[in-house]
């Protein structure tokens, strides 16, 4: 497939990409907090 993004759409993929990565990394951090807390 062939995509034809301009800048500004694939700066907005980019950038959710990012925060998505970074919810993951949050979200298991958290899971593995609570499991070390009880």
């Amino acid at each position: 497939m062939v995509y034809s993004l301009c800048p500004a759409q694939l700066q907005r993929l980019l950038v959710g990409a990012k925060f998505r990565s970074v919810a993951v990394v949050v979200g298991v951090n958290a899971v593995l907090g609570g499991y070390n807390l009880g």
